[in-house]
Protein backbone atom coordinates (compact mmCIF):
# COMPACT_ATOMS: atom_id res chain seq x y z
CA UNK A 1 0.00 0.00 0.00
CA UNK A 2 1.86 3.67 -0.97
CA UNK A 3 2.55 6.10 1.54
CA UNK A 4 1.15 9.42 0.92
CA UNK A 5 3.41 11.92 2.34
CA UNK A 6 2.54 14.80 4.75
CA UNK A 7 -1.80 15.43 4.53
CA UNK A 8 -3.97 12.78 2.49
CA UNK A 9 -6.08 16.06 1.13
CA UNK A 10 -2.49 16.95 -1.05
CA UNK A 11 -4.03 13.84 -3.06
CA UNK A 12 -7.07 14.82 -4.92
CA UNK A 13 -10.08 12.04 -4.14
CA UNK A 14 -10.53 12.12 -8.00
CA UNK A 15 -7.26 11.38 -8.45
CA UNK A 16 -7.29 8.28 -6.11
CA UNK A 17 -10.55 7.09 -7.39
CA UNK A 18 -9.05 6.98 -11.35
CA UNK A 19 -5.80 5.41 -10.49
CA UNK A 20 -7.92 2.49 -7.80
CA UNK A 21 -5.45 3.74 -5.08
CA UNK A 22 -5.13 2.69 -1.96
CA UNK A 23 -3.28 5.00 0.50
CA UNK A 24 -1.58 5.23 3.68
CA UNK A 25 -1.47 8.55 5.22
CA UNK A 26 2.19 8.62 6.31
CA UNK A 27 1.33 11.07 8.94
CA UNK A 28 -1.98 10.71 10.54
CA UNK A 29 -2.58 12.93 13.27
CA UNK A 30 -5.79 10.51 14.52
CA UNK A 31 -3.81 7.80 14.76
CA UNK A 32 -1.83 5.99 17.38
CA UNK A 33 0.95 4.89 15.12
CA UNK A 34 3.80 7.40 14.15
CA UNK A 35 5.08 7.22 10.67
CA UNK A 36 8.80 5.40 10.83
CA UNK A 37 12.22 7.44 10.29
CA UNK A 38 12.38 4.75 6.84
CA UNK A 39 10.63 4.43 4.83
CA UNK A 40 10.43 1.53 2.27
CA UNK A 41 7.84 1.35 -0.64
CA UNK A 42 5.62 3.69 -2.94
CA UNK A 43 5.78 7.20 -1.50
CA UNK A 44 3.49 9.82 -2.87
CA UNK A 45 4.38 13.16 -2.04
CA UNK A 46 3.26 16.92 -2.81
CA UNK A 47 6.34 18.28 -5.52
CA UNK A 48 7.01 21.03 -2.33
CA UNK A 49 7.74 18.21 0.10
CA UNK A 50 11.16 17.45 -2.10
CA UNK A 51 12.06 21.66 -1.97
CA UNK A 52 14.68 22.43 0.33
CA UNK A 53 13.53 23.67 4.21
CA UNK A 54 14.41 24.82 7.18
CA UNK A 55 12.97 22.73 9.73
CA UNK A 56 11.73 19.38 7.88
CA UNK A 57 13.72 19.23 5.18
CA UNK A 58 13.48 15.60 3.53
CA UNK A 59 17.16 15.59 1.35
CA UNK A 60 16.26 11.84 0.73
CA UNK A 61 14.25 13.02 -1.78
CA UNK A 62 15.99 15.67 -3.19
CA UNK A 63 18.90 13.16 -3.71
CA UNK A 64 16.56 10.23 -5.20
CA UNK A 65 14.63 10.60 -9.00
CA UNK A 66 11.14 10.11 -8.66
CA UNK A 67 9.73 7.84 -10.90
CA UNK A 68 6.50 9.53 -11.80
CA UNK A 69 4.38 12.46 -11.89
CA UNK A 70 0.95 12.76 -11.71
CA UNK A 71 0.36 16.62 -11.37
CA UNK A 72 2.06 18.30 -8.30
CA UNK A 73 2.32 14.83 -6.80
CA UNK A 74 5.62 13.04 -7.04
CA UNK A 75 6.09 8.98 -6.60
CA UNK A 76 8.88 7.86 -5.26
CA UNK A 77 9.45 3.94 -4.84
CA UNK A 78 12.47 2.70 -2.91
CA UNK A 79 13.76 2.98 0.76
CA UNK A 80 14.06 6.54 2.08
CA UNK A 81 15.32 7.83 5.27
CA UNK A 82 13.03 10.81 6.36
CA UNK A 83 13.56 11.65 10.26
CA UNK A 84 11.61 14.68 10.15
CA UNK A 85 8.43 13.35 9.04
CA UNK A 86 8.68 11.07 12.22
CA UNK A 87 10.10 14.16 14.19
CA UNK A 88 7.63 15.93 13.02
CA UNK A 89 4.52 13.87 14.66
CA UNK A 90 6.73 13.28 17.83
CA UNK A 91 6.79 17.08 18.19
CA UNK A 92 2.54 17.55 17.55
CA UNK A 93 1.75 14.88 19.46
CA UNK A 94 3.57 15.91 22.75
CA UNK A 95 2.04 19.53 22.18
CA UNK A 96 -1.34 17.86 21.95
CA UNK A 97 -0.39 16.15 25.21
CA UNK A 98 0.96 19.03 27.19
CA UNK A 99 -3.01 20.50 26.27
CA UNK A 100 -4.68 17.92 28.34
CA UNK A 101 -5.96 18.83 31.75
CA UNK A 102 -3.89 16.89 33.49
CA UNK A 103 -0.47 15.46 31.04
CA UNK A 104 1.42 12.55 31.32
CA UNK A 105 4.50 13.68 31.60
CA UNK A 106 6.53 10.67 31.34
CA UNK A 107 4.75 10.25 27.85
CA UNK A 108 5.60 13.65 26.66
CA UNK A 109 9.57 13.78 28.06
CA UNK A 110 9.90 10.57 25.42
CA UNK A 111 8.42 11.66 22.58
CA UNK A 112 10.23 14.83 22.90
CA UNK A 113 13.52 13.08 23.45
CA UNK A 114 13.32 10.67 20.35
CA UNK A 115 12.45 14.12 18.43
CA UNK A 116 15.24 15.50 19.44
CA UNK A 117 17.09 12.54 18.79
CA UNK A 118 15.85 12.64 15.28
CA UNK A 119 16.12 16.31 14.91
CA UNK A 120 18.39 18.03 17.28
CA UNK A 121 18.52 21.36 15.86
CA UNK A 122 14.83 22.05 16.82
CA UNK A 123 14.17 24.56 18.80
CA UNK A 124 10.33 24.00 19.78
CA UNK A 125 11.63 21.05 20.75
CA UNK A 126 14.31 22.15 23.16
CA UNK A 127 11.51 25.17 24.41
CA UNK A 128 8.79 22.34 25.09
CA UNK A 129 11.64 19.85 27.00
CA UNK A 130 12.59 23.25 28.89
CA UNK A 131 8.82 23.74 30.12
CA UNK A 132 8.81 20.30 30.97
CA UNK A 133 11.31 20.69 33.08
CA UNK A 134 10.05 24.00 34.66
CA UNK A 135 6.96 22.12 35.40
CA UNK A 136 8.90 19.53 37.02
CA UNK A 137 11.04 22.38 39.29
CA UNK A 138 13.71 20.79 37.15
CA UNK A 139 16.41 23.59 37.26
CA UNK A 140 19.22 22.75 35.94
CA UNK A 141 17.12 20.46 32.99
CA UNK A 142 15.24 23.99 32.14
CA UNK A 143 18.02 25.60 31.37
CA UNK A 144 19.83 22.77 29.83
CA UNK A 145 16.93 22.78 27.10
CA UNK A 146 16.39 26.55 27.08
CA UNK A 147 19.86 26.99 26.18
CA UNK A 148 19.56 24.35 23.40
CA UNK A 149 16.43 26.10 22.05
CA UNK A 150 18.20 29.48 22.14
CA UNK A 151 21.61 28.32 20.38
CA UNK A 152 18.95 26.21 17.42
CA UNK A 153 17.71 29.59 16.76
CA UNK A 154 18.69 31.80 14.01
CA UNK A 155 19.65 35.11 15.02
CA UNK A 156 16.22 36.77 15.29
CA UNK A 157 13.80 38.22 18.13
CA UNK A 158 13.27 35.02 19.22
CA UNK A 159 16.74 34.24 20.54
CA UNK A 160 16.42 37.26 22.90
CA UNK A 161 13.09 35.47 24.47
CA UNK A 162 15.53 32.38 25.29
CA UNK A 163 17.29 34.44 26.87
CA UNK A 164 15.25 36.22 28.92
CA UNK A 165 13.65 32.98 29.84
CA UNK A 166 17.74 31.41 30.64
CA UNK A 167 17.74 34.64 32.90
CA UNK A 168 14.40 33.73 34.41
CA UNK A 169 14.86 29.93 35.63
CA UNK A 170 18.43 30.83 36.77
CA UNK A 171 17.23 33.72 39.22
CA UNK A 172 13.62 32.97 40.01
CA UNK A 173 11.97 30.80 42.10
CA UNK A 174 10.42 28.14 39.56
CA UNK A 175 6.97 28.17 41.00
CA UNK A 176 6.94 31.48 39.27
CA UNK A 177 8.11 31.21 35.86
CA UNK A 178 5.73 30.29 33.39
CA UNK A 179 6.50 27.85 30.70
CA UNK A 180 7.57 29.66 27.33
CA UNK A 181 4.97 29.64 24.52
CA UNK A 182 6.17 28.94 20.77
CA UNK A 183 7.59 32.35 19.40
CA UNK A 184 6.32 30.80 16.14
CA UNK A 185 3.27 30.50 16.16
CA UNK A 186 1.77 33.92 18.57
Amino acid sequence: MPYVGYYQFLIKPDLVSYRHAKLKALDDPSGEEFPPATVSGTLLVHASGAAPAIWSDHKALREAQPVDRMGNVLVYRGTYYLPNIRADALFDRAAMLFEEPNPDFPRIESLLKEGLTLRSNDFSGWMMLGNLHVLRGEREQALAAYRKARDSTPPSPFRTLFEEQVTKVSSQPLDSVKPMRDPGIE
